[in-house]
């Protein structure tokens, strides 16, 4: 059975810390479904970073205290691999990843954090909510995939080009 739950800590914006909460259960050929709850009225935009990582990303380590540029007691759990802006209505906002229908992608993970626009709630303008982590993840290996083909794509590229210098 696949399962989603919350760890970490959020830290505290200017209407309380936003909470990300699945309100469906990560399923092979199913939509995952997440609500951010706590989001400020204005400019109400959040973003949902999803990635494969809670010990780095690239060459970051995680957890980053985010209080060295300005976000006291934020911290960023979550490799930003994968990411979606989430408008929210009366201080909701919701995100969808559709999981496609491959039974051999069952097993892995993917943890989501989101990372709120707040003006007032510190020197940086951000707050992050706790980390979620989905213990049965098919979408990761798909977008570890594409950017794999894009590498190649980019190197190959590179190795083609004919001019050797474009500016």
């Amino acid at each position: 059975d696949a399962e989603a739950k919350p760890f970490g800590i959020g830290c505290l914006g200017s209407i309380g810390v936003p909470v990300l909460r699945a309100t469906s259960a990560p399923q092979v050929s199913a939509n995952f479904a997440v609500s951010l709850a706590n989001v400020p009225t204005v400019p109400s935009l959040a973003v949902i970073a999803s990635g494969l990582s809670y010990t780095a990303s690239g060459p970051l380590p995680l957890p980053f205290d985010l209080g060295v540029i300005g976000g006291a007691g934020c911290q960023v759990y979550v490799s930003a691999d994968y990411t979606q802006v989430a408008i929210a209505a009366a201080g909701i906002a919701t995100s969808t990843l559709a999981i496609p229908n491959n039974t051999g992608l069952l097993g892995f993970s993917l943890f989501q954090q989101a990372i709120v626009l707040d003006a007032p709630a510190n020197a940086l303008g951000l707050t992050t909510s706790k980390e979620y982590a989905e213990l049965e993840w098919p979408v990761d290996i798909a977008i570890a995939l594409i950017w794999v083909v894009f590498t190649i794509n980019l190197i190959g590229t590179i190795l083609k080009r004919r001019e050797k210098h474009i500016y």
